[in-house]
């Protein structure tokens, strides 16, 4: 793709809230976002597959850049914020020391990982995470239930979160053995997230069960400059 943002191309980063079902702010999905000069968005996930490593370095580091510039109010309300990195990202983190500042942040860093990568066969990328987590960095494991992610990669232990596939909740959540599912997933991996929260009967089909976190269109997405006055409304309402 050549450069990482050419001359045709913009980017910005915004926020995207997980609440717990007590409906408390607890952290922070960044999302990355791409247009063209029209302003028409690119598809981000193929954005960030076709960039070179040297365009995913450059994100990694913009994206920390944008955590750095929020690390005071994520740090005084004690919330996180997850970054999404594939295989050749978590390389990138593991040997890159212009990067290395990112352990600095580690308390509020979330490293959220592809559900492409096979653990089981991907023993390079297994070490690199394990080394990390080691300096501190934490992990969540992305859309488990989408065919790609599976409960194997939770077997490891090295995943402090997981996040429920949007499509799988909403294939699943009016089972009766929906809470039966969830409950068994938390026996390799105690904190869940459920992706795809949209609207009252989203919540409402949750009330069975006991998770550590909700995301979705029912929660707004807010720009990265207004998570003081975000958090600060939050606090407000209860």
């Amino acid at each position: 793709m050549g450069s990482f943002l050419a001359d045709n191309m913009g980017r910005k980063f915004i926020l995207e809230p997980i609440v717990s079902q007590q409906l408390k702010v607890i952290g922070f999905e960044l999302l990355s976002r791409f247009y063209n000069q029209e302003a028409k968005p690119y598809n981000t996930i193929m954005m960030v597959r076709n960039l070179s490593s040297e365009g995913k370095r450059q994100l990694l580091y913009e994206q920390l850049k944008t955590v750095s510039s929020i690390i005071d109010v994520l740090e005084e309300n004690n919330l996180f914020v997850s970054i999404n990195v594939d295989d050749e990202m978590i390389k990138i983190l593991h040997s890159d020391l212009q990067l290395n500042w990112m352990f600095t942040m580690s308390k509020v860093i979330r490293l959220e990982v592809s559900e492409e990568i096979d653990l089981t066969q991907n023993l390079t990328t297994l070490s690199h995470m394990r080394d990390l987590k080691e300096k501190g960095v934490s992990f969540f494991l992305d859309d488990l239930g989408n065919g790609f992610a599976n409960l194997d990669a939770l077997h490891t232990g090295i995943f402090d979160a997981a996040k429920i596939d949007k499509n799988f909740f909403w294939q699943q959540k009016n089972k009766l053995m929906f809470p039966v599912i969830i409950k068994n997933i938390k026996k390799l991996c105690e904190n869940l997230i459920i992706e795809g929260v949209e609207n009252d009967e989203d919540m409402k089909s949750l009330s069975s069960v006991s998770v550590y976190g909700m995301q979705g269109y029912h929660f707004n997405s807010i720009a990265v400059e207004d998570i003081k006055s975000y958090v600060t409304n939050a606090k407000s309402c209860h």
